[in-house]
């Protein structure tokens, strides 16, 4: 059994702290972070853990300028106008995140291993205008199965599995592109799956190793929905797609340096 707490502190991003000269009395944002768990080993080389915990986020710059805007949605990717915080800001806004993580891992011993990771969660800010909004990374729920198996004589397969819930986005109006402020995150996207897969085949010598693969991402060609636009050439709204299925194949030459090194100063 496991329990921890914790408080951190983070500064606010440079580009907030210059945009106005107001906002150079920003405070550190604040976490505190409650967290219990139990891990149990099954054997030597398999274990289980699950693990539940509570994030409370505060003292978050919002705008006041836009009272719906917290700057915790930003994720620091700039990708959109509403993500610089280029505008007066205050240190008001609050938070939480708090979900169970299931972690199951099978260490490889013989010529097996995999992993399993299962997280259910929810995550929700207020700004300025004390509303309760679901983050930009309330997915809600993560799921992850890795695994692999050596065949032996150099050859060995793997693959990874991923299932998340769609992202909360805002609706866009359809006259005239705008976004609609009093459904601020209330849409979802798609659901996100992607299956990928491997195969190695390892050759060893005294002094190098040399690795051939094949990999093929995004197997089950699955073009995932990862935002919704507008488009002001076509004065549509448009989805934009992930790339679907990306074969590959390769070469690596993996050089023992320091078996090298060893043997020079013996000699």
């Amino acid at each position: 059994m496991s329990f921890a707490y914790g408080i951190f502190y983070q500064s606010p991003s440079y580009v907030w702290l210059i945009a106005n000269p107001v906002n150079k009395n920003l405070n550190d944002i604040r976490a505190d972070h409650y967290i219990a768990g139990a891990e149990y080993l099954l054997s030597s080389d398999f274990r289980i853990s699950l693990e539940a915990y509570y994030k409370k986020y505060s003292d978050y710059p919002v705008s006041s300028l836009r009272p719906y805007v917290i700057l915790a949605n930003s994720g620091g990717d700039f990708e959109q106008q509403e993500d610089f915080g280029l505008e007066p800001l205050i240190s008001a806004g609050t938070g939480y995140s708090r979900g169970i993580e299931l972690f199951i891992q099978k260490a490889l011993t013989e010529n097996f291993y995999g992993t399993l990771n299962l997280s259910v969660y929810e995550s929700k800010y207020k700004a300025l205008d004390g509303i309760e909004r679901t983050s930009n990374f309330d997915n809600r729920y993560l799921f992850t199965i890795t695994g692999g198996y050596k065949f032996g004589d150099g050859w060995q397969a793997g693959s990874k599995f991923r299932f998340a819930g769609g992202r909360p986005y805002t609706p866009i109006n359809p006259a005239d592109g705008t976004m609609l402020v009093s459904e601020y995150n209330t849409a979802r996207l798609p659901d996100y799956t992607r299956l990928d897969v491997r195969l190695d085949k390892i050759w060893n010598f005294a002094k190098w190793t040399l690795v051939t693969y094949i990999d093929i991402q995004n197997i089950l060609n699955k073009k995932n929905i990862t935002s919704v636009e507008w488009n002001k050439y076509t004065k549509m709204i448009e989805e934009n797609e992930s790339i679907g299925i990306l074969p590959s194949i390769g070469i690596n030459v993996v050089m023992c340096l320091f078996k090298i090194f060893i043997n020079s100063k013996a000699n």
